[in-house]
């Protein structure tokens, strides 16, 4: 694997100008991880062609005319875009419920990313919002599946106990690698086949969905899952 990410990083470098000053501090496992973003190509052609320049720096303080750099640099400007990225709230509950959660620098670690181990008798419960995966639309269909099924005793939870040392071993393999971010807690990305599984044998179902070529060979989709949100479906009528 160390071998196809460095070539990854080599097309990524060549395609998106990353070299030099540019060349990014972290590897792309890491950065992919953490900050991960998609650009427009159209950023990248207008680069080649030279239309745009790059400067890397921080902004001081804004002048008039553009902005001067901590460098002492002055750069005129006749629009500033200030994308200063963005955090997720708790505001919405209780004051109390805020402190039981006990949200961290690095958010807020879930029991398979929905349920707080301290709250095992399920008065609250997170549907998607904790969790980060390629397909999201994909992984919010399990959750409200997963979700829904213990609402209506369809499955068990573990102790607190269990839920809590499992907790506790996923925070610790994060903070291993991945890098800090105000997110990572729900990070799950390119793990995500792993993570349906868990998901999938929680709720009793088997986690392989296809034929053994299929298996090998296919990315998985939603029509993998179809008969398992219908099942509930039909069983709730």
């Amino acid at each position: 694997m160390w071998v196809a990410f460095r070539l990854v990083e080599l097309i990524f470098a060549i395609q998106r100008v990353h070299w030099g000053e540019f060349a990014p501090a972290l590897d792309v496992v890491a950065d992919f991880y953490g900050y991960v973003h998609m650009l427009d190509t159209t950023f990248l052609y207008k680069w080649r062609e030279g239309k745009l320049a790059g400067k890397k720096g921080t902004v001081k303080r804004l002048v008039a005319g553009g902005v001067e750099t901590e460098a002492g640099e002055t750069i005129g400007a006749d629009l500033i875009i200030c994308a200063n990225g963005f955090s997720k709230t708790y505001e919405y509950l209780p004051s109390e419920v805020r402190a039981a959660l006990g949200v961290e620098k690095d958010g807020l670690y879930l029991y398979r990313h929905c349920i707080p181990a301290q709250f095992r008798d399920l008065s609250i419960a997170f549907c998607g919002s904790e969790v980060a995966t390629i397909s999201n639309i994909m992984t919010h269909g399990l959750h409200a599946e997963y979700i829904c099924r213990m609402l209506t005793g369809r499955m068990e939870l573990p102790s607190r106990d269990d839920m809590s040392s499992s907790v506790a071993n996923m925070k610790a393999w994060k903070r291993s690698w991945m890098p800090e971010t105000s997110s990572r807690a729900s990070l799950v990305l390119l793990h995500q086949i792993h993570y349906h599984d868990q998901l999938l044998m929680d709720m009793g179902e088997q986690p392989g969905r296809k034929g053994f070529l299929s298996e090998l060979f296919c990315p998985y989709a939603a029509g993998d899952y179809d008969n398992i949100i219908a099942k509930v479906s039909k069983e709730s009528t």
